[in-house]
């Protein structure tokens, strides 16, 4: 199976490039969006309406549980990328192994912030749940980054077929224009 798996790395380069992008985007959105949200929505949210002494407490213990598999999800999957199980294409410049590190240092600040001894207080809490929102922002914006690359092209170019009058034409224009460059430098 791996070797069936190197072939279809190195056979279908320009696959392979647009597979590493997606299944990239999938793991963003999947493994670390996902869980932002369900910290934001479910475990920062709802701890407004609890009532009782130990409800920050709680909620700081449970975020930081919470944002401590967002680390572990990073950390896997640039293990993974650094052992050579994820295939990447450098020529894609998806740039994979860069950004998650940075990801990972963004929830390391994070995290640094949920063990503070003042940690389990509401203006904290408020701190981390912007720094939260600031990580969702750039786990999206690194989302629609991957959206925007060009596709994979394949190592040939690829003929136009058909009608080939247009080409001519600018072919034609450009010789035009070259000797019109060439003779305003003499």
């Amino acid at each position: 199976e791996a070797a069936a798996g190197a072939e279809d790395a190195e056979g279908k380069s320009a696959e392979g490039g647009d597979e590493e992008a997606w299944e990239y985007v999938e793991f963003l959105k999947a493994d670390v969006n996902a869980k932002v949200e369900v910290i934001l929505q479910k475990t920062l949210y709802e701890a407004r309406e609890k009532k009782g002494l130990t409800v920050l407490e709680e909620t700081v213990g449970k975020t930081l549980e919470q944002v401590m598999e967002i680390r572990e999800s990073l950390l896997k999957r640039i293990k993974k990328i650094r052992k050579g199980e994820i295939q990447i294409d450098p020529e894609q410049n998806i740039k994979q192994e860069e950004m998650l590190s940075e990801f990972r240092m963004e929830i390391m600040t994070i995290l640094l912030k949920l063990v503070d001894k003042d940690a389990a207080t509401i203006d904290k809490l408020k701190e981390i749940s912007k720094d939260l929102l600031r990580f969702k922002m750039s786990i999206s914006n690194e989302v629609m980054r991957m959206l925007m690359l060009p596709q994979a092209t394949s190592g040939k170019k690829q003929q136009p077929t058909g009608d080939c009058s247009e080409c001519d034409a600018l072919k034609d224009i450009s010789f035009k224009i070259e000797n019109l460059v060439a003779c305003a430098d003499k």
